[in-house]
């Protein structure tokens, strides 16, 4: 806008025409509309994926705590044995 009014740039004559105008800035909004789709759908995918690995994460974790508990109960029932032994 400030090259245009201190007539560094003039623009050309076929940009001002209404229908070249409505037809530029249509096509720049379907532009920007399909990669705003392209990126919503990359971010939903992204948090599927997320969802995934922290429920898989969760579902290892609980096993580790279950086995940790037997070795634990393992470990406390065995020294039981040594000390009654001894």
């Amino acid at each position: 806008m400030l090259a245009e009014t201190s007539g560094v740039y003039r623009p050309s004559s076929i940009y001002l025409e209404p229908y070249k105008i409505w037809l530029a800035d249509t096509m720049i909004f379907i532009i920007a509309a399909v990669l705003l789709g392209i990126a919503a759908q990359q971010a939903r995918l992204a948090f599927q994926h997320a969802a995934r690995e922290i429920e898989e994460r969760r579902r290892t974790e609980a096993a580790l705590q279950e086995k940790t508990g037997y070795l634990t109960a393992l470990h406390e029932t065995t020294l039981a044995i040594i000390n009654r032994l001894n």
